[in-house]
């Protein structure tokens, strides 16, 4: 997890350049104002949240985010090609 300069909380440093915060942003519309600590969330209430819920259910999706392919699909970002940076065991996916 990292905080951007605005004060919302990502899923990971790769969501750090605005392209692919803009991803996260497409993904939750309007509701991307509750993964920020201006909502007033802690940072354990934002990872539980239903937001951040939404960006975990695409990993295993048939349109999972595009930073997330790239960046967890790419053999140099992972120790175990079984198991992810999370400690979740992992699909690994080509990006087309």
């Amino acid at each position: 997890m990292a905080c951007r300069t605005d004060g919302t909380i990502i899923p990971c440093c790769f969501f750090g350049s605005q392209r692919a915060f803009d991803q996260l942003v497409e993904l939750l519309g309007e509701d991307i104002k509750n993964i920020n600590l201006k909502s007033g969330k802690t940072i354990a209430e934002i990872n539980k949240s239903d937001e951040y819920k939404r960006i975990e259910d695409t990993w295993t999706s048939e349109h999972p985010l595009k930073v997330c392919v790239v960046a967890c699909s790419n053999p140099d970002h992972i120790l175990d090609d079984e198991i992810g940076p999370s400690g979740t065991k992992q699909n690994r996916r080509d990006f087309k």
